[in-house]
């Protein structure tokens, strides 16, 4: 599973962060939008070009699928450990009730959470789970 994110997002910094402590299994990989790699491999799997440097939505890419916005972090938390996982039974909602609480939170991240100049280096120990 990869993990597509605004790099310079504080908060999706902070969504990164969080999986690294808890995904044992270490089953994430982490790509940040901007990045030419993110860009690829998107447009292989037939993302838009435009929708990429809107930066407001996280994408997964499971299992040759493409997953954006709630969808995306019910996606990650289907990986995770207990008790993250229960999460996912957030998919009884219908998603475009779940996409609305999640653009609200997109919409805002910048100035809630701060952003980055440049997206943040990752240590040596997690530099092998990122693709850009």
């Amino acid at each position: 599973m990869v993990l597509f994110y605004d790099g310079i997002c504080g908060l999706c910094h902070g969504l990164v962060q969080w999986i690294l402590k808890r995904d044992q299994k270490q089953e994430i990989q982490f790509c940040a939008l901007q990045s030419e790699i993110a860009l690829t491999l998107l447009r292989d799997q037939g993302v838009d070009a435009s929708e990429l440097k809107n930066l407001s939505s996280v994408i997964v890419l499971h299992q040759g699928r493409i997953f954006r916005r709630s969808s995306a972090i019910l996606q990650v938390f289907s990986v995770m450990p207990l008790p993250w996982r229960a999460l996912t039974l957030f998919k009884v909602f219908p998603r475009v009730f779940l996409d609305i609480f999640y653009n609200a939170i997109a919409a805002s991240r910048y100035r809630i959470f701060g952003k980055f100049e440049s997206c943040p280096i990752p240590s040596p120990t997690e530099k092998s789970r990122f693709l850009a």
